[in-house]
């Protein structure tokens, strides 16, 4: 948990990250005991996993009438991060697809993916397909 970025938006929960970073040993084992329940059984609540979605200026000294001027973020639960967190280094793949993914991974934006995308879109619409 202590990976995570403090001063950051309260999710639906509630919590603010800061309340589980400082939660003390108590909390960490409680986590620890939730958390490996959750793997256990396969299972996370519904209400774990949901998020809220805002839309973020990009640059404030620009036309903040463009749609094109607004990037969309996920504001997840502090737990769910935590959880994230925690999962983050022990979950691998040994998928030869990986090599493919675009979002998601370390190094890479949605910018390449979205260029790609028009790319192919732009190929196919200029030969009539």
């Amino acid at each position: 948990m202590l990976k995570q970025k403090t001063g950051k938006a309260v999710g639906l929960d509630g919590i603010a990250t800061e309340a589980l970073v400082n939660g003390g040993p108590q909390l960490a084992i409680h986590l620890c005991i939730l958390f490996n329940f959750f793997l256990q059984h396969h299972h996370l609540p519904d209400n774990f996993m949901r998020s809220v979605i805002i839309s973020l200026v990009k640059s404030k000294t620009g036309d903040l009438n463009d749609i094109n001027n607004y990037r969309a973020i996920a504001i997840s639960i502090s737990m769910s991060k935590s959880f994230d967190c925690v999962t983050a280094d022990e979950v691998r793949s040994y998928s030869e697809y990986d090599s493919y993914q675009f979002g998601f991974k370390a190094g890479n934006s949605a910018g390449q993916c979205i260029n790609v995308v028009k790319n192919v879109v732009q190929y196919y619409t200029s030969r009539g397909n």
